[in-house]
């Protein structure tokens, strides 16, 4: 077992055991800044990776992180500096979306034959973002939410590509837009209540490509809420706190895939994608993103909510959950029609 050693002469493992402790975690963060320079020294000479340098302070644990919009809360990896709204209605006009829009009979067509035979049985159920503890509590009531992966944690599933091989094909040729960190179907059933959760971090942005069944799917991103819609593609930033209300009667399914924000640098994504490589085949993948701790406490695996007068306030992440969607919930189902549009 190879083992890494910093100037304090204190080592870690590679196995995943070292993510146990919270100082080793710090450790492996610092040297994998220390890589990222060595990696790309003109790039820091220039000034490109003083983001990077922000958001590796706090991930070293050298300091606390920045302030976020309101509502705003990524559970592992926060770069200061991006633009930060709900909703990016704008990333509809680039190319690759109006690529992936006009693709959406092909995929459709696949994704039908994939429901109409044994592939079918390929979905699996989404346990859900977050920390360790709210595994598997994604949803409320009597719905579901199951996902057919694409990619997965940065791993392309072979399988499912030669499963849908155009889908696969059209995903592949969208360009580095594309993160492919998530890439998949994702299909929830009628009465689903998906819960109030944030992604991993607002390097990223989600996009849906609604594929069947979008009416009366609520997405609420934030303060603010959008529909679904058969063939077409919203974006949103789902390091914001969001949630999703299948109101209508059959199973919805979108296409759903992680992008690249788009005021990153190039050196940026590089940098990142280079630190994510080197975390695959020598940790537990789930174990490593929702074992941080910067954004829960360690000592009782709360989240930690709006920073206040720079005191960090300490909220219960599930009673939480449970106030706001009953409040959306009772927003929602006053409205008339009327007031919906």
């Amino acid at each position: 077992m190879q083992e890494t050693k910093d100037h304090h002469n204190h080592s870690i493992s590679s196995s995943s055991e070292y993510l146990e402790s919270q100082e080793d975690i710090h450790l492996w963060f610092r040297e994998q800044w220390n890589l990222v320079c060595n990696t790309f020294p003109e790039d820091q000479k220039e000034g490109r990776l003083e983001r990077l340098h922000q958001m590796f302070q706090v991930l070293g644990g050298h300091q606390k992180p920045s302030p976020m919009a309101p509502l705003q809360s990524p559970y592992s990896f926060f770069l200061p500096g991006l633009t930060a709204q709900p909703f990016h209605d704008y990333v509809k006009e680039h190319e690759w979306v109006k690529r992936l829009e006009s693709s959406y009979p092909v995929i459709l067509e696949e994704l039908m034959g994939v429901l109409n035979s044994n592939g079918k049985d390929s979905f699996v159920e989404y346990v859900g973002d977050g920390t360790q503890e709210e595994k598997g509590t994604m949803t409320e009531g009597k719905g579901d939410w199951k996902v057919l992966y694409f990619y997965h944690n940065f791993v392309r599933q072979e399988d499912i590509c030669r499963l849908c091989p155009k889908t696969a094909k059209i995903l592949d040729d969208l360009g580095d837009n594309i993160l492919r960190g998530m890439l998949c179907f994702s299909a929830i059933e009628p009465g689903t209540h998906i819960l109030p959760h944030t992604g991993p971090s607002n390097m990223r942005l989600t996009a849906h490509l609604g594929m069947t069944n979008c009416e009366n799917v609520l997405v609420t991103v934030g303060e603010i809420t959008q529909s679904y819609e058969d063939g077409k593609v919203i974006v949103f930033d789902d390091s914001f706190r969001h949630e999703v209300y299948h109101k209508g009667k059959e199973r919805r399914i979108t296409l759903m895939l992680d992008l690249w924000h788009p005021d990153l640098l190039k050196v940026e994504r590089d940098a990142f994608l280079m630190v994510m490589q080197n975390s695959i085949g020598s940790i537990d993948r789930d174990k490593f993103f929702h074992s941080l701790h910067i954004y829960v406490d360690p000592k009782n695996k709360r989240w930690k909510g709006d920073i206040e007068d720079e005191e960090v306030v300490v909220l219960d992440r599930q009673a939480l959950r449970k106030a706001r969607a009953k409040m959306l919930f009772d927003y929602l189902f006053s409205l008339s029609d009327d007031d919906k549009k």
